[in-house]
Formats: structure tokens, sequence, C-alpha cells
């Protein structure tokens, strides 16, 4: 996190909006989902040195080719649910029912190929 895309193609999308309001939810129940751009702060505060931060864009469909940008994809899909039920229904108050139709909306947007999102690791 956070999600963006490399374009404006996620503007007014369910995914656009997801990606607005799980990082809310997480911060109202005391986390955080958007500390991976502090990994290395957090490994030199912890006493390791000579820390090499590489970064990569994980795209969130099948929008550039490769076998590997297409496991990436199933592995986040997997994640989707368990990360969006804590975060609507204990943060928001959100139902089973309005999380799992949101969710349907999400999930096209996500294997829209014509949606260029990714997320920066």
């Amino acid at each position: 996190m956070p999600i963006i895309s490399i374009d404006d193609t996620m503007e007014g999308t369910a995914l656009q909006k997801w990606t607005t309001i799980i990082p809310q939810g997480a911060a109202k129940l005391g986390q955080s989902v958007l500390n991976s751009k502090n990994y290395a702060k957090y490994m030199k505060a912890a006493g390791f040195v000579d820390i090499i931060e590489e970064n990569f864009y994980w795209p969130l469909n099948t929008w550039p080719k490769g076998d590997i940008e297409k496991l990436l994809l199933v592995w986040f899909q997997k994640d989707l649910n368990g990360m969006s039920t804590a975060a609507l229904s204990r943060a928001f108050g959100w139902s089973v029912k309005q999380i799992d139709e949101f969710l349907v909306d999400v999930v096209k947007d996500i294997k829209d190929r014509r949606i260029h999102s990714y997320v920066g690791v």
C-alpha cells in the first residue's frame, strides 16, 4: 500500500475507494497498511547495518506481461478479502453483505486490464 496507477485509469473506481478506505480503517484500529516505505528505516533503528533497499512494482492485474506479475496478482487477490473484512467490519461496522457487495466491484477493477494499478514494494 498505497495502491496507485501509472496513469489516471483508477480514477473513480471501486478500487480507488478501496485504497482510501482500507488504510483509514486500519488506522482507526491502531494499525497501518502503509509501512512498507519505512522498512529500511525500521531496520536501521533495530541495529541492522549495510541495508540495501530495492524498490519493486507489484501490478494488481495482468496489464504487464510476464508470469511473475501474474503470480503476484494471485497473491494479492487471496489477501483482499481478509484485509477488507477486518478493516471494514471492525472500523466502520460494515456487514458481511455490504463488504461482499463492495468487493465484487473491487475485484472487477483489479481484473480490468484497462486499469494500470500497482503497489510499490
